[in-house]
């Protein structure tokens, strides 16, 4: 099972996403046999590269924000520490 096939969600697999879809509608009684598995094997294999590459991108994102979070909370305690000595 793959996700929704919307082009604008997965731009890395658009030709893999259209050539699925002309599959299917030049076979549409094939493709219940297999006529179009080996085009689905090569989206699937794209789906998963194309969800490893946002994996890393959001672990980033979410490794700096972190970062930022930590620190603006280290600001904050040097500051109301600073607050309580004066």
């Amino acid at each position: 099972m793959h996700p929704p096939l919307h082009i604008h969600k997965h731009p890395h697999c658009k030709t893999l996403i259209e050539d699925l879809q002309a599959c299917h509608r030049d076979h549409p009684v094939a493709k219940f046999w297999g006529h179009c598995n080996d085009q689905k094997i090569a989206l699937d294999a794209c789906f998963r590269q194309e969800k490893k590459l946002n994996s890393a991108t959001n672990r980033q994102k979410a490794k700096a924000f972190k970062d930022k979070l930590l620190r603006s909370r280290e600001a904050n305690q040097v500051q109301q520490a600073g607050a309580t000595e004066a």
